[in-house]
């Protein structure tokens, strides 16, 4: 028999936060001027200090603690076909077969309030960031029936898969699979697979804009460091000293960004004890085991930023010397870590 699945698919969810609580210092520093140039500024109360207790009105806390809303919207497109059914009796059973087609379409945004783009709620710049890709899928599946109640036990089976992604974002993408299903003996299972895999970027990942962190590092050219030859090509005084180690670091999504890809080993074993079916304590037990082994490549993620200054400094790699600027002081002004 054959077997026709038809599936269309949509959803949509959106998000607003809204935080308050958070002093914005620039209101503070207007509040806290000249008294005409704060009246001049719409929702402007000057706010006095050392006035003592209850000087401080809730008009004034209204003006330097401001509500904050960032809204963040996503949305995925989905239309699914399946075929599934036996294409020929074998030996063993029949041979199984499904294939599918996939659409997806994923859409999302985030829309940071200014005070959050202007890095004046919690010091930290956010912009704002929108994007979509959509991805069309071909797949296909087959179980083979190796073996029924021979001399290798009570079952064998193998299954074979093959899954054809293509993303407007970076082209097509194939991975694979073969697993081996072994039932031994009623009571003992084993089974094994190795398998092809991989992650397409997020929108985030593809289209987000430079967000800032501080990071705390050790900056290679500070003190007797300074002496390094690619410290003195690149201007650090002799007697430069790092005077902060945490450094604002740039951030943001990298719309060349290619997948992860991965490739996948399990082994299992399922032993069910005859002693526990239909027990008075139990209808069934299984005891399993399972190891898995999963290789990563190209993962996607923003280099270390320690990491960036000593090959620029140790190694001159070109690439990470010019993630960086310095000021005439020696003092690192700028630093950019996207994503790759």
């Amino acid at each position: 028999p054959w077997s026709w699945d038809v599936n269309v698919a949509f959803s949509r969810s959106r998000a607003e936060q809204t935080n308050t609580g958070s002093y914005n210092v620039r209101r503070i520093n207007e509040a806290l001027g000249d008294p005409a140039a704060c009246a001049a500024i719409a929702g402007c109360v000057p706010l006095n200090l050392f006035g003592g207790e209850g000087t401080i009105t809730p008009e004034m806390l209204a003006f330097i603690q401001p509500v904050v809303r960032d809204e963040s919207e996503n949305k995925l497109s989905l239309f699914t076909a399946n075929l599934t059914g036996d294409l020929v009796q074998m030996w063993a059973g029949p041979l199984s077969f499904a294939a599918g087609y996939e659409y997806r379409k994923y859409e999302g945004s985030y829309t940071p309030d200014p005070i959050t783009v202007a890095g004046e709620y919690n010091g930290v710049p956010s912009g704002a960031t929108s994007g979509d890709y959509d991805v069309n899928e071909l797949y296909v599946e087959f179980n083979v029936p190796l073996m029924r109640d021979g001399w290798l036990g009570r079952s064998l089976d193998l299954s074979i898969a093959e899954r054809y992604s293509d993303y407007s974002t970076f082209g097509g993408e194939s991975t694979g699979k073969i697993g081996l299903r072994w039932q031994v003996a009623d009571e003992l299972l084993l089974r094994g697979s190795v398998a092809e895999g991989f992650r397409a970027p997020s929108i985030g990942e593809l289209y987000g804009t430079l967000s800032r962190f501080d990071a705390t590092l050790v900056d290679p050219c500070s003190g007797a460091g300074a002496t390094l030859p690619a410290c003195v090509a690149d201007g650090v005084p002799p007697d430069y000293t790092q005077t902060n180690s945490q450094i604002s670091v740039v951030t943001s999504g990298n719309a060349e960004l290619q997948p992860e890809t991965s490739n996948s080993l399990m082994l299992g074993a399922v032993w069910s004890p005859a002693f526990a079916a239909g027990a008075a304590w139990s209808d069934r037990l299984d005891i399993g085991v399972t190891f898995y082994r999963h290789t990563i490549e190209n993962a996607i993620q923003a280099p270390d930023a320690q990491a960036i200054l000593e090959r620029c400094v140790f190694q001159a790699d070109p690439v990470a010397c010019a993630a960086y600027d310095r000021s005439d002081r020696g003092q690192i002004v700028r630093f950019d870590d996207i994503l790759d």
